[in-house]
């Protein structure tokens, strides 16, 4: 058995390798790896997510101007490294729920392999409920990490799992309403008083 190696000089090998096969991509996790190569292919993640909102701020201007643009190329990454502890950590969590046995650095790996779903996500946020569709990847790459990794039943798995994914969706439709009625009502302009 081959152990897949979750890190930044992999990220592009990886990305490919779990999304031509998630099961058998995820059930090669190395139970004894460090942490520091799957922070850095999140930070990677992070990086390319950060530079495209950059330049998808040339089509569509960003309300908080291209300097807030710009600092995505370095936030980003930041963020993502310091959020992905708390996501591996209710990945984890739930997994255990429902039976999972691998210990919460394979989490922490499931995490990072699918954080190459960020740039993706952000091209298609320039499309109304572009999101929405990569919203049901990380449904199905869930649902095959918890299975091949964790040991989780598929049954269960979709159970959890597609009524996380459901909630999103819906918060995901009520954001595009959301930012339809904020564009429509004059954007950032309308949030300034009166002079």
């Amino acid at each position: 058995k081959v152990v897949v190696n979750v890190g930044l000089g992999e990220a592009l090998a990886n990305a490919k390798a779990m999304l031509s096969g998630p099961h058998e991509f995820f059930s090669r996790l190395d139970t004894a790896a460090r942490f520091g190569g799957p922070a850095g292919s999140i930070a990677f993640w992070g990086a390319v997510s950060g530079l495209l909102t950059f330049l998808i701020s040339f089509v569509r201007p960003s309300p908080f101007g291209m300097i807030a643009a710009a600092l995505q190329v370095v936030l980003l990454p930041v963020m993502a490294v310091l959020l992905s502890w708390l996501g591996a950590g209710l990945f984890h969590v739930m997994c255990l729920i429902l039976g999972g046995k691998a210990p919460y650095v394979v989490s922490y790996q499931v995490i990072a392999a699918m954080a190459a779903l960020f740039p993706l996500s952000t091209a298609l946020s320039l499309v109304p409920y572009g999101v929405i569709p990569v919203q049901f990847a990380g449904l199905w790459l869930s649902v095959s990490a918890a299975h091949a990794a964790q040991g989780v039943g598929k049954t269960k798995a979709w159970v959890l799992f597609g009524l996380l994914t459901a909630f999103g969706v819906v918060g995901s439709i009520m954001a595009q309403a959301g930012l339809r009625e904020f564009e429509r009502a004059g954007g950032v302009g309308a949030m300034q008083p009166p002079e």
